[in-house]
């Protein structure tokens, strides 16, 4: 366990300057952005979100009667409409939208990060979060504070400056006070282990607040129930926390903790799991470290219980895992960054780190409209990423939350047979790289042109600044993963042919940019099509030509200055938008 003092990180130690110092590769388009002066984001799009009162039926929510907005796309599984103001001002526009004894609210579609990256400060060190395709999943759903995750530990950092906001005023300390006071208000469920602490930033700590990591839900609210102390506890304390987590209104249950391997579940507690589930609890534990168990470890073992071995950067399972035909799914578990005692943060290894990614993403599920714990549960363990040479003693694969929230939103898994794998040509120099492949970790996603590689950087459009791979110099790496579809610009030593597996899983049909430069893939044809996918006006996009040393541009405002005349697949771009902007067809 490594702690991380809260002023004392790790930082890019190469500027972007640096990047190209002593090369014959000119600026790049992030440098010329910080010239550039972009305007700052406002913080409204001039789109309404419309959500229709649930008595309405589907064929009666349209606008057309109405010349002030324009219906962009509508999201029945929320009854939600997303408009655009074409007449007049937002206020009208809303005022007129009340009005309309169908319509139960009006609310701001206010913008969002690239890929919903949020902009907290230790954000780029979640790989977990990379790896479960959460930014994507966060295109469509966040969370909702009206989800309540029941965190059964050694108690929570009550004042950490990354929780505190997600706390509920009432909690309980089974530990010190033998039973739960019925108005929550007995003890404080003080953690002085750090264990719960690190389990409830995993699930949902404070997102987008420029502070700390990312939560998986972003809005969820964290119950915080003391049931282990120095590591240890009872099952008569975990079942009454249970209880009460239950009466008190936990829609998620983390169980970051078992019995022996071995030790049959007492009728106690398969009642006590019984209660919670016919209370509409979703339930998950972690599977234990004891580097096998097939006779299973409880509560993890009971049929009600999501149970959840751990991965690692590789996706392949941590040998400590515990597996069997009892466990149920998987989630990362290795070197899992959170939040811990006196504020600070730690890095952890094990099932107890894999258990609250699930959890995490069992409360964004749950604040679907309509959600019961039996789909929630469905939802996740019908969309695993399963890699090749998977073994099922594991689960169903390694959680998606892209996936799931993808068939609970839209009704359909994005996730399609495998394509054929892609290889492209690096040449010597600099190339603008669109990885196609899995999430892996550097080296094993690079493994075939090892030796071959200079150097790798990554945009980090909202924090703008670099995220670097130095094979040389690992003090001063922070690329842990290589992200599914993310561009990455890589220098060569020479040139080499580099063979990527894509997983088969379509990227979202819309992808959020932030004001500035934003490097990704486009869809392939012509400019003037593509052009009509952007929310706004954008100011230019950009493809680095590696054979020339060369930028090929298309500028919008002066189409006589532009020499790219229409877009690849596979191929990554870099786009400066003036303002917040969403692109695709599904804008």
């Amino acid at each position: 366990m490594t702690t991380i003092g809260r002023f004392l990180l790790p930082t890019a130690v190469i500027a972007a300057a640096a990047l190209f110092a002593g090369s014959s590769v000119p600026t790049s388009p992030s440098i010329q952005a910080r010239a550039a002066g972009a305007p700052a984001a406002t913080p409204f799009s001039g789109q309404l979100i419309v959500q229709w009162r649930h008595a309405v039926p589907l064929g009666q929510r349209g606008l057309d009667d109405l010349d002030a907005v324009h219906v962009m796309r509508t999201i029945p599984v929320i009854d939600a409409s997303v408009v655009r103001v074409t007449t007049g001002s937002i206020e009208a526009a809303r005022a007129l939208l009340l009005a309309d004894a169908r319509v139960a609210e009006v609310a701001n579609d206010g913008p969002i990060h690239a890929d919903m990256s949020p902009n907290d400060e230790l954000y780029p060190r979640q790989w977990a979060l990379q790896m479960i395709q959460a930014p994507w999943a966060w295109e469509m759903l966040r969370g909702g504070s009206n989800v309540v995750v029941g965190v059964l530990d050694s108690g929570v950092d009550l004042t950490h400056p990354d929780l505190v906001t997600h706390l509920l005023p009432i909690g309980c300390n089974v530990v010190a006070d033998g039973v739960c006071p019925a108005d929550g208000h007995g003890t404080p469920p003080t953690d002085t282990d750090g264990h719960g602490s690190h389990v409830a930033g995993i699930v949902a700590a404070g997102t987008d607040n420029h502070d700390g990591i990312a939560g998986i839900s972003w809005n969820a609210a964290i119950l915080p129930v003391k049931v282990t102390t120095g590591g240890t506890g009872t099952e008569s304390d975990f079942l009454s926390g249970l209880v009460w987590a239950v009466d008190h209104g936990a829609n998620v249950l983390n169980l970051s903790f078992s019995e022996p391997c071995g030790a049959p579940e007492s009728s106690a507690m398969r009642s006590a799991i019984d209660y919670a589930w016919s209370h509409g609890v979703v339930l998950v534990a972690s599977a234990g470290n004891d580097s096998g168990c097939p006779a299973g470890v409880f509560p993890a073992a009971d049929p009600k219980v999501v149970s959840v071995a751990a991965t690692d950067m590789n996706d392949r399972p941590l040998p400590d895992s515990n597996f069997g035909a009892w466990v149920r799914a998987s989630a990362p578990g290795d070197r899992i960054l959170s939040t811990w005692t006196a504020g600070q943060y730690s890095i952890l290894t094990g099932t107890s780190s894999a258990a609250p990614q699930v959890a995490g993403l069992a409360a964004l599920l749950s604040s679907i409209p309509g959600a019961t714990n039996a789909s929630v549960v469905r939802w996740m363990l019908s969309t695993c990423d399963v890699p090749a040479g998977w073994n099922p003693a594991y689960g169903c694969g390694r959680i998606n939350a892209y996936r799931a929230v993808s068939l609970a939103v839209r009704g359909s898994d994005p996730h399609m047979a495998p394509p054929a794998p892609v290889t492209i040509h690096l040449s010597r120099g600099w190339n603008n790289l669109l990885y196609v492949g899995p999430t892996r970790e550097v080296d094993t996603a690079l493994a075939t042109i090892k030796g071959k590689i200079g150097s790798l950087y990554a945009w980090d459009p909202v924090r703008r600044e670099w995220q670097t791979f130095l094979p040389g110099q690992p003090a001063a790496t922070n690329i842990q993963v290589l992200n599914e579809r993310s561009a990455y610009w890589i220098y060569m030593q020479s040139e080499a042919d580099l063979t990527m597996a894509p997983t088969g899983t379509s990227p979202p049909q819309q992808l959020t940019l932030v004001r500035g430069w934003n490097n990704l893939a486009l869809s392939p044809g012509s400019l003037p099509a593509m052009l009509q996918q952007f929310s706004i006006a954008i100011e230019g996009i950009f493809s680095w030509n590696p054979m020339s040393a060369n930028w090929n541009a298309f500028f919008t405002g002066k189409p006589s200055a532009s020499d790219l005349g229409s877009l690849k697949a596979d191929t990554a771009y870099w786009v400066f938008a003036s303002n917040t902007a969403t692109v695709g067809p599904g804008r």
